[in-house]
């Protein structure tokens, strides 16, 4: 049927299919992946713009020991204003440390007036001044007849460091 040197040319063609097939595959899976590592390394760095947005973000809310109270302070004052309530009193608070090993600076603040204002005024401070948490709110009525109240809040700024014993 087929002649010796037929055969062998078979063979060497077969070989020959074989090995440029083998190339194709070798290429194409070079190239499957090169694009996973592409997606891969454009992941990592979408993943690394992310935690930096969270770290800026992080840093607009906490801040150094030294300015935490007056931020506090500001913001209770500013929210009273922009509400209608009448600051009572304004005191800092202890220094403490929180679990996960920041300090939390508080500022109790007193105000009265009617309820919907008072509502409003926690809103706000919330709204507003994204670097503070309200931690705690007790309202009581003023009197019976009346809208009118008197409200105890404590709100809470964070920063980064140890608390200070005295």
């Amino acid at each position: 049927m087929f002649s010796r040197r037929e055969k062998m040319l078979l063979v060497a063609a077969a070989l020959a299919v074989a090995a440029v097939i083998g190339l194709q595959l070798v290429g194409s899976s070079r190239s499957r992946v090169g694009a996973d590592e592409a997606r891969a390394s454009a992941r990592w760095r979408a993943l690394k713009k992310d935690v930096s947005s969270l770290e800026a973000r992080l840093a607009a809310m906490t801040s150094p020991p030294s300015q935490a109270v007056p931020r506090l302070l500001r913001a209770g004052e500013a929210s009273a204003a922009s509400t209608g309530v009448t600051l009572a009193s304004i005191r800092p608070r202890r220094p403490t440390k929180t679990a996960l090993g920041s300090v939390e600076q508080g500022v109790e603040i007193q105000v009265t007036g009617r309820f919907p204002d008072v509502a409003k005024f926690m809103l706000d401070l919330q709204k507003k001044h994204p670097y503070v948490r309200l931690t705690r709110a007790a309202v009581t009525s003023a009197d019976g007849a009346s809208d009118n109240v008197n409200a105890t809040v404590v709100i809470a700024a964070y920063s980064p460091g140890e608390v200070k014993k005295k």
